[in-house]
């Protein structure tokens, strides 16, 4: 069997401390990204506008072609840098997601470090309250074998019959608490 070593708070505290200022660059980096992707079709309209001009001026104006196109290099310089920020927000997006998640598992086991002692603490009364059932129980049907009337004297039948029935409400009233405890145990481990 292994030995099943826990990870220390401590570790998960500095992890988090980590992911934290993870998040912040990575928050930037997918706002920039989204704002290249409504750049994106502007860019492209541009780069087309300018193909078109030069086109057309292909024989009637020579240096306004040139113009134009040290404009489209210059544009379509441009459009990779934007097409660059929309993958950097692409990835960051799903860093994003892994931080996230990290958060809520952190959250969750932040709270079971916290619960633990109570968790402890409520299974043993549970399973002290399923050791008095079991003593309860064997009463019981010792009360029972004693409530056979052909074989026993009237007296230590009624007895055994008011026994049992303490007996029984006893074991209800420890099984209503061990649900209690049960529900504790569930709220505590959310």
């Amino acid at each position: 069997m292994l030995n099943k070593k826990k990870t220390p708070i401590a570790v998960f505290n500095i992890l988090k401390s980590v992911m934290d200022a993870k998040a912040k660059p990575l928050n930037e980096q997918l706002a920039a990204g989204r704002r290249a992707t409504a750049e994106l079709p502007i860019m492209k309209e541009h780069i087309s506008a300018l193909r078109q001009v030069i086109l057309n001026c292909r024989t009637f104006d020579p240096s306004e072609r040139r113009e134009a196109e040290e404009d489209l290099e210059d544009k379509e310089l441009q459009l990779v840098g934007i097409q660059n920020r929309i993958e950097r927000g692409q990835r960051a997006e799903q860093e994003l997601k892994l931080v996230q998640q990290f958060n809520t598992d952190y959250i969750s086991i932040c709270k079971m470090y916290l619960n633990a002692p109570r968790i402890h603490e409520l299974n043993d009364l549970f399973y002290e309250l399923c050791e008095r059932q079991y003593r309860l129980d064997e009463k019981i049907i010792a009360c029972e074998i004693n409530m056979d009337a052909a074989s026993r004297l009237p007296g230590f039948v009624e007895q055994a019959r008011i026994d049992a029935a303490k007996y029984s409400e006893e074991y209800n009233d420890l099984e209503k608490r061990k649900s209690e405890i049960r529900k504790q145990i569930e709220e505590l481990q959310r």
